[in-house]
């Protein structure tokens, strides 16, 4: 509506120089075309890039820039047609609805408040006209101010911490846990169970549910789930109990516990803070992965720092002696495939039927020959002419340890560090990490990291909205370029001070160019030969 109080005040402005309310707008509407167009070009040029951001920020904002672009649009098409067909129609003649008298008095109290508020009001303007004859007077002492507030505001940006999406109270968290590898799914709920009962004894928790292992999780890792009360009806924010369980579960045994919000996103996990560590030898990556991961609980404020790397788990190896397998008439393939039915069973072709039901039928060892290394190295192997042959006579069976599950990323290996902020932002910790941790690793040629999960997702954000503030720059600048008028010569104030009654200390024009203010206390005069509205009195 910012096109049509301008355009409604102009009119009004030109009714008070003696015209019809047709001809005032009319003429109001020709004087302030150029002006209105502008203005609204203007702001346009600032919404319409924040519409055409892209990733993600730009899906958060592409609904908001187009909308207020579009209703700026439309706004610039009602002040050109709607306002002044309406205006030329509706508005009364100025002199005589104030020579109408008022109807219902206002009481005195309330006349003593509104004059003095209006007195004050009128301290204000006088310090704004004298505030604009100095500006125009040192017009370069202007510029040279506003240019180092700038700079200082871009010094105070180091201070500043950024975040991608603050945690908000919410009511739900989440408490994981992770043991040792091997650990039993038994004994994973041994461990966890106090952790369980000593979350529900807090007043503020509604309920806890505990989960352990899943599909793509292994046993020796879980969450426990808790949601609290309504905010209402609890005396502690739920920043403000996860600190407390933080402080309570540090240091429990056998157990790595990290208390998260489940706000926001990434990698399966909600941290704000994931580092991926990228290479080709997993052993170098998980080395790395853990002095970064030392180097960041050393940070104050960091917390629930961990790895995603699991820790290995033993296994058993059967690496077949090619030549000696050839010689029993044997290979890789036919050993792997007896390997493998003996201790993981294998499904047969054949299905067995009780009335309705089918089940299949799997091939495997009993469980009694399926429990140690010399029930793996004594397996029977046929051969091709049928004669069986012991495993360890044809392959080297020992013990060893490995990784559960790799993790890779751009064709790389893969390893992610965790963690959350508590009293600092994530920006300030990330901002450590690649200006100081990651450089004094001195990590080997071919090894490389990258923020992921929502600190890739904050420094894509602030990219898309710095490109979007140069292009709001670029294009404002092409506006004023394109309307603005370089050869003015006298800049003249022209204000209408409304007062809270609704009457209007209103400036009029005479034919030398001055004009007064209705009590006649005062002029301005534009000067022709100089750049500013000279102030007299008179």
């Amino acid at each position: 509506i910012d096109d049509a109080i301008v355009l409604i005040e102009n009119i009004f402005r030109h009714m008070e120089m003696g015209k019809s309310p047709i001809q005032a707008a009319q003429d109001a509407t020709e004087e302030l075309s150029l002006a209105i167009l502008a203005t609204s070009l203007s702001l346009m040029a600032v919404f319409v890039p924040i519409g055409s951001m892209g990733e993600v920020v730009g899906q958060y904002f592409k609904q908001f820039g187009l909308t207020v672009a579009f209703a700026l649009a439309f706004s610039t098409m009602a002040a050109y047609t709607l306002t002044p067909m309406i205006s030329a129609y509706w508005l009364k003649d100025y002199r005589e609805e104030h020579a109408k008298p008022y109807k219902h008095p206002r009481p005195k109290v309330v006349q003593i408040c509104l004059d003095k508020f209006e007195a004050g009001f009128q301290v204000i303007c006088r310090m704004y006209d004298e505030l604009m004859v100095f500006a125009f007077q040192h017009p370069w002492k202007i510029v040279l101010i506003s240019v180092a507030s700038l700079i200082f505001n871009l010094f105070l940006l180091p201070f500043i911490g950024t975040e991608y999406q603050p945690t908000y109270d919410s009511g739900e968290f989440s408490v994981s846990v992770k043991a040792p590898a091997g650990t039993s799914i038994e004994r994973m709920k041994e461990l966890t169970l106090p952790l369980e009962e000593e979350i529900l004894q807090m007043p503020e928790v509604r309920i806890a549910a505990m989960r352990l292992g899943g599909s793509r999780v292994p046993v020796n890792e879980g969450n426990i789930d808790v949601k609290l009360i309504p905010s209402s009806d609890r005396d502690r924010s739920m920043i403000d109990i996860m600190d407390e369980l933080r402080r309570k579960f540090g240091n429990v045994e056998e157990l790595k516990v990290a208390v998260v919000s489940n706000q926001g996103g990434g990698r399966g996990d909600s941290r704000p803070v994931q580092v991926g560590l990228r290479g080709s030898d997993l052993e170098l990556l998980t080395t790395y992965a853990q002095d970064l991961a030392e180097r960041i609980r050393q940070v104050p404020g960091s917390t629930d720092v961990d790895i995603s790397s699991s820790e290995e788990e033993p296994e058993i190896i059967v690496k077949v002696d090619s030549l000696r397998a050839s010689a029993m008439g044997l290979d890789s393939t036919s050993v792997g495939k007896v390997v493998e039915m003996a201790f993981l069973g294998k499904s047969t072709s054949n299905s067995f039927t009780i009335g309705d039901n089918d089940y299949d039928i799997i091939v495997q060892l009993d469980a009694a020959h399926r429990r140690d290394i010399n029930d793996v190295a004594n397996l029977r192997v046929s051969n091709t002419e049928g004669k069986f042959v012991r495993l360890g006579d044809v392959a080297d069976v020992y013990f060893s340890s490995g990784p559960t599950r790799i993790d890779r990323e751009d064709r790389q290996r893969q390893i992610v560090v965790y963690a959350n902020t508590v009293g600092i932002t994530p920006g300030d910790l990330i901002q450590k990490i690649q200006t100081e941790m990651i450089p004094d690793m001195n990590m080997q040629v071919g090894y490389r990291y990258k923020m992921i999960g929502q600190a890739d997702t904050m420094a894509k954000a602030f990219s898309e909205i710095a490109k979007a503030v140069i292009l709001a720059i670029i294009m404002i600048y092409m506006v004023y370029a394109a309307f603005g008028n370089y050869d003015v010569t006298a800049v003249c104030d022209y204000r209408c001070c409304f007062r809270l009654d609704g009457s209007r200390a209103d400036c009029k024009y005479d034919v030398a160019d001055r004009f007064y203010d209705a009590a006649g206390s005062g002029y301005k005069k534009c000067d022709p030969a100089g750049r500013l509205c000279q102030s007299g009195t008179g």
